[in-house]
């Protein structure tokens, strides 16, 4: 019996959003990949500023007729079929932030040096709380620095070690 085995690399600007309409990235075809492919990873570049700007039109929308779902970070690894993975510290470019995420169905170590960390430590979850509040809502309550630029103060800060 042959497996596929590899890593699936996605990068898309509007990912996992779906507007009311139905147009957006391959989320169900992905998932059924992933399904089927159970040995390739993924591994996404995700656009939180877009994120967010989509996560609060789907709850918006979510009375309406042909209202969208959009999942959050956390959901990822359910949606895609995988048990393990990485979440990398955000990153600012100077005008939106982005974090990554590596999804498998094969237990890894962290790279916290590196800025990697399992989807269940503490870490992620000061991530996905990121992820899903206004920079109002955290009011500076990060209980350690992830590179938060939502107030523009810090546009190019980043706590991940520049690559040499």
């Amino acid at each position: 019996m042959a497996f596929a085995v590899g890593a699936v690399l996605a990068d898309p600007n509007g990912w996992l959003y779906r507007s009311p309409q139905g147009i957006g990235d391959p989320v169900e075809e992905m998932a059924q990949f992933f399904r089927e492919h159970r040995r390739m990873d993924l591994i996404a570049n995700l656009n939180l500023r877009f994120y967010k700007s989509a996560r609060g039109a789907a709850r918006k929308l979510a009375t309406h007729a042909g209202a969208f779902s959009m999942p959050s970070l956390e959901q990822m690894p359910q949606l895609f079929s995988k048990r393990h993975g990485l979440i990398g510290t955000r990153l600012h470019n100077g005008h939106t932030t982005f974090v990554q995420i590596i999804l498998r169905n094969i237990p890894t170590n962290d790279y916290k040096a590196l800025g990697w960390y399992h989807l269940d430590s503490p870490e992620a979850a000061e991530i996905y709380r990121y992820a899903e509040t206004s920079a109002e809502e955290r009011n500076g309550q990060l209980s350690f620095d992830l590179g938060d630029s939502d107030d523009r103060t810090d546009s190019l800060k980043t706590t991940r070690p520049a690559s040499r």
